[in-house]
């Protein structure tokens, strides 16, 4: 059965940076299916909005946290402490997915660059999030490779290049209770890399 724990890590692909996700509740979505979430910091440098104008957003309600926006929104706000020794202020993933497309729509005095960065945010996922349920559903399982081959191919259509670099795995097998690293492996050499032929599908 998985080791899975509170404040446990999982690197996460988003463009070519890591994003930590942070297991909120090991058990939040039935018995070893956990709820996830990820915190403020960090998640400033991918949506653009510094981790200081998130956590102004932060208010008091009966003795629970919630980040509320211009529409009114409110979000709920965890506090976890995480396996690599920082407390993070965290959102669940589907709230940081409605909180993106909220705050998108109903902009307040957020900046075009801020409100870009939720744009693509939920762009990514949602493309990505295509694929996983239709693989699943076709294969009856999404796995690792297919989760690098999408992101890679993802990666191709944003840019308009082929990706340069695959994403790889490493388990740290002598200390179950270390996270998972997320690792770049070393790019093909050159004759092969310029041997690569990108075909982009003109669509009309």
């Amino acid at each position: 059965m998985p080791d899975f724990r509170a404040g446990q890590i999982i690197p996460l692909r988003y463009k070519s940076q890591e994003v930590k996700a942070i297991i909120i509740d090991p058990n939040g979505l039935g018995p070893d299916k956990p709820s996830i979430g990820m915190g403020f910091r960090g998640m400033d440098r991918h949506i653009g909005i510094p981790q200081s104008t998130l956590t102004r957003r932060v208010m008091q309600i009966e003795g629970d946290k919630y980040l509320e926006l211009p529409s009114g929104s409110a979000f709920r706000v965890m506090q976890i402490n995480a396996e690599d020794g920082n407390e993070y202020l965290v959102l669940e993933a589907t709230d940081w997915a409605a909180l993106a497309l909220d705050w998108a729509k109903n902009p307040g005095k957020l900046r075009k660059p801020a409100r870009d960065g939720l744009i693509e945010f939920l762009a990514w996922f949602a493309a990505e999030g295509i694929y996983a349920q239709a693989y699943t559903i076709l294969k009856r399982v999404y796995t690792r490779e297919d989760d690098q081959r999408v992101q890679n191919w993802i990666m191709s259509r944003e840019t308009g290049k082929p990706a340069r670099a695959e994403w790889g795995w490493e388990v740290q097998e002598k200390d179950p209770r270390k996270p998972l690293r997320l690792l770049d492996k070393l790019r093909l050499p050159g004759p092969l890399r310029h041997g690569c032929r990108h075909h982009e599908r003109n669509l009309g």
